[in-house]
């Protein structure tokens, strides 16, 4: 069926045509007494009228045209090439949105553009980006970080039997072999399974047991947190920080549940006792800390951490008493929204004020203590939030004091904030107010705007919810005439406590009334 179809042998297949381009280029007429110009090739040249040119590859990055000069490659950066090849280098021409930036690789007749960034157009380079996104706020040059407790110490040259001894609530309170917990060190008798460890800021040591209850409080976890949380902030010294690196990578060796060495990771927290202990006392530590103006956000969440472990976590269901459709119901904003709304967003200093109005188990008012230093109210209605502020605030002082910080005053009021003298007063001078107005209901919301008539002008006010009433549908509401337009803003994933995704928050400014800072 295929013999009607002409057939290809190698002799019939029809020859490809190729089509060969040939460009002339007139020369200007050669020189006699002048030496042949090299190429850009490398290559010899004759003195001919006319010569036959081909595109050749480069070796300096750049391309060649048909008549053999150089073009720019497609890389944005300069090639290392000699002075004459950069004369062939065309500049790339420039817009409105494009940046000029000297670029570091060139001569400084040089310039190549970039991109800028989303909403960075007007940024000097770089580097001030980085750094912008780095660091998350001012350093505050008026926070001081020593606690007076240490630099007592200090003052009795450390003497050991003049220091006073801390009161506050060990780990081993909290989860022990008594309480029912199980060994973390299965093969330890019930002596090797208690710990002590030091502070960077006390002789007073905390008391641990060695057992399994994560869902109070894990041991082991908090204890590795220390040692680095003490080797990130209070150490300087390079070889005590590569010892500090040797102890925590043995503690965690050792608490694997595939060696579980109980001798060698008591050793290691011997080891990191008697290296703090030896810093402390040589002042180290205390000169360090009067160089430094913030805390890491590790070390601030790792604090309240533990405070709150050792006084909310064993008593949570307490929190769980309330009545649906009243204003007294309990959520808490969790540290890493309270860090962006304060560092990131407000920017707030140690010489302002912070208040919280319906401050719960006081987590925020403790934050703001610890991590900006700031003077720090609170004021809480609920009769069980409220003992359990006060609690915590008793354990904060206390860890701040092993841990060798000072906080901010703190004062945690049980009442309504509606009609407590003292927070009435306080708010006349308030720099920011928090208001967890979630649940709150419309009458307590109205209320609360007539307070917000006492701020003073300025004032930042965060809230959950929008307070002004746009006056298109409430020309006599009293926000509208006093307060900004709120900035909306997002609050990180995991940040309050109802759920785990975003969501809005809100900050408005007091604009009119009251005196200005």
């Amino acid at each position: 069926m295929f013999s009607n179809q002409r057939r290809f042998t190698p002799k019939t297949l029809p020859k490809p045509q190729v089509k060969v381009r040939t460009v002339i280029e007139k020369s200007a007429p050669a020189n006699p007494h002048s030496k042949p110009r090299t190429p850009l090739s490398g290559g010899s040249s004759r003195a001919t009228s006319t010569s036959k040119t081909t595109s050749r590859p480069s070796s300096t990055g750049f391309k060649r045209s048909i008549s053999g000069r150089a073009r720019s490659s497609n890389s944005p950066f300069a090639s290392s090439s000699s002075a004459d090849d950069r004369n062939y280098l065309a500049l790339p021409s420039t817009s409105s949105r494009n940046k000029r930036i000297r670029s570091p690789t060139t001569d400084s007749e040089t310039r190549i553009t970039f991109d800028a960034s989303d909403g960075e157009d007007n940024d000097d380079d770089w580097e001030n980006r980085l750094k912008r996104r780095k660091h998350t706020r001012r350093t505050d040059p008026d926070r001081r970080i020593p606690s007076t407790a240490l630099e007592k110490l200090a003052d009795h040259d450390y003497d050991e039997k003049s220091a006073k001894t801390l009161k506050f609530v060990n780990a081993a309170d909290v989860v022990s072999l008594a309480l029912g917990d199980l060994k973390s060190f299965p093969e330890a008798s019930n002596e090797e399974s208690v710990v002590e460890l030091q502070y960077p800021g006390s002789f007073t040591r905390e008391r641990f047991e060695l057992v399994n209850q994560r869902d109070k409080l894990d041991v082991i976890k908090d204890i590795i947190k220390v040692v680095k949380n003490v080797k990130e902030t209070y150490i300087t010294d390079e070889d005590v920080k590569k010892d500090l690196g040797i102890v925590i990578r043995k503690l965690e060796r050792n608490s694997n549940d595939r060696i579980l060495d109980i001798g060698a990771f008591r050793a290691a927290v011997d080891d990191y006792n008697r290296i703090i202990l030896k810093q402390l006392k040589s002042g180290a530590i205390l000169k360090h800390l009067k160089r430094q103006h913030d805390l890491s956000d590790d070390l601030v969440t790792h604090i309240l951490q533990q405070v709150y472990d050792r006084v909310v976590t064993p008593n949570v269901d307490r929190l769980r008493r309330y009545t649906n459709g009243t204003d007294n119901i309990y959520g808490e904003m969790k540290h890493n929204f309270i860090t962006k709304v304060l560092c990131t967003d407000l920017q707030m200093t140690s010489k302002q004020t912070f208040v919280d109005l319906g401050s719960g188990v006081g987590n925020v008012v403790l934050q703001a203590a610890l991590q900006i230093g700031c003077e720090s109210w609170g004021c809480e209605v609920m009769e069980d939030a409220s003992k359990l502020a006060k609690e915590q605030h008793i354990e904060f002082e206390a860890r701040c004091k092993l841990w060798g910080i000072q906080p901010g005053k703190v004062r945690i009021i049980k009442d309504d904030f509606l009609n407590n003298h003292d927070i009435g007063e306080v708010i006349k001078r308030a720099n920011v107010v928090l208001a967890n107005n979630q649940a709150f209901t419309p009458d307590l919301t109205e209320s609360l705007k007539i307070k917000f008539l006492d701020l003073t002008k300025g004032c930042k006010i965060v809230s959950l919810k929008k307070f002004p009433t746009s006056s298109k549908y409430n020309e006599n509401d009293i926000a509208s005439s006093i307060l900004s337009e709120p900035e909306c803003h997002r609050w990180p994933e995991n940040g309050v406590s109802w759920t785990d995704s975003t969501g809005d928050y809100h900050i408005t400014t007091k604009i009119e009334g009251g005196q200005e800072f």
